[in-house]
């Protein structure tokens, strides 16, 4: 086409300039504090605290390999 460079010219930033026109980022909606708490706790002290949980024997028995609570979901039984 007439009047077209001949010459492949480096455009990253325009490119980015443009990419962000076209799709701003989001805006995240503020929920509140985002502040995940820590947990300081050796292996053993986590698996004592999830076996001793309201859900705990579930949970243990998983731990153990036991899937049998749940072999209705896995096989699409429920």
């Amino acid at each position: 086409m007439e009047g077209t460079p001949t010459t492949i010219e480096e455009r990253q930033e325009q490119l980015n300039q443009l990419h962000a026109a076209i799709f701003p980022p989001e805006q995240k909606e503020n929920k509140g504090n985002d502040h995940k708490p820590t947990i300081d706790l050796a292996d053993t002290e986590l698996l004592q605290k999830a076996m001793a949980a309201r859900n705990g024997a579930s949970f243990t028995k998983l731990w153990n390999g036991d899937t049998s609570e749940y072999d209705a979901m896995i096989h699409g039984l429920t």
